[in-house]
């Protein structure tokens, strides 16, 4: 597996369904069939930051949520349409802009340089 295989998997995958909660395409009949404490009303989040060329690769447990915070993160389609524009296409993006839980991190400015990426061990949010 290389690094390219992750935003193959990704690249234009993620999905919002009837009830707006967003998911893999391939993972949502696992999602829709039992619980879980996966928040899945926002984007899907497997890496932060341009995975493709970022020397350094920071592995994280899974793509956090926040009942404040993250709403504000996705305020209109075109903030979704941004993200999702940036999963598919890390490279081409820009990620000078990401969460602002990234700013009170010791790294978060090292992913806004694109001198590292956060890859999220499960995509999916929870607190």
């Amino acid at each position: 597996m290389q690094i390219e295989d992750i935003v193959t998997f990704w690249r234009g995958q993620q999905q919002a369904d009837e009830k707006w909660q967003w998911a893999h395409r391939l993972d949502r009949e696992v999602l829709d069939t039992g619980p879980h404490s996966f928040n899945l009303d926002h984007p899907v989040s497997p890496y932060i930051g341009d995975v493709l060329t970022a020397p350094v690769i920071i592995l994280g447990a899974n793509a956090g949520y926040s009942p404040t915070l993250t709403p504000t993160e996705f305020p209109d389609d075109a903030s979704v349409s941004a993200y999702t524009g940036r999963v598919d296409d890390p490279s081409g993006s820009d990620w000078s802009f990401v969460s602002r839980y990234y700013d009170r991190t010791n790294y978060g400015h090292l992913v806004a340089s694109g001198r590292a990426v956060v890859v999220n061990a499960c995509a999916y949010r929870s607190c």
